[in-house]
């Protein structure tokens, strides 16, 4: 959610963190849920959240701030074609995962698996 704030003010920077998020898909799709960098921030986290199955998803709130992302570039008109030819076969891939690894009972929705499901 904080990248929808960021978009309204500098575009550019929320470009930038998309564009570092989408980097971590691993070939399946996947997001890792955390980013532990360093072994300060790893000793603040507990065992059982170091280790990340690709089963469990974050919420897809990056497809919000692509979303936003559009607005703004609409709104301003300076659509970045280029960088949209970058990030949409990511952005496809990682719909591509929730829609395999977090489908629902019913067609169209999604069934949240994480952690606690």
């Amino acid at each position: 959610f904080h990248q929808l704030l960021v978009t309204k003010w500098d575009i550019n920077i929320a470009k930038d963190v998309l564009g570092h998020w989408l980097d971590l898909l691993n070939s399946d799709g996947w997001i890792p849920r955390e980013q532990i960098l360093g072994q300060e921030a790893r000793s603040k986290v507990p065992n059982e959240f170091v280790i990340q199955h690709n089963t469990n998803a974050n919420p897809p709130t990056l497809f919000l701030t692509f979303e936003s992302l559009l607005n703004k570039m609409e709104e301003e008109e300076s659509m970045d074609l280029e960088y949209l030819k970058r990030v949409y076969p990511r952005l496809l891939v990682w719909f591509n995962w929730f829609d395999r690894s977090q489908v629902g009972p019913q067609p169209t929705t999604f069934r949240w698996r994480g952690r606690n499901s």
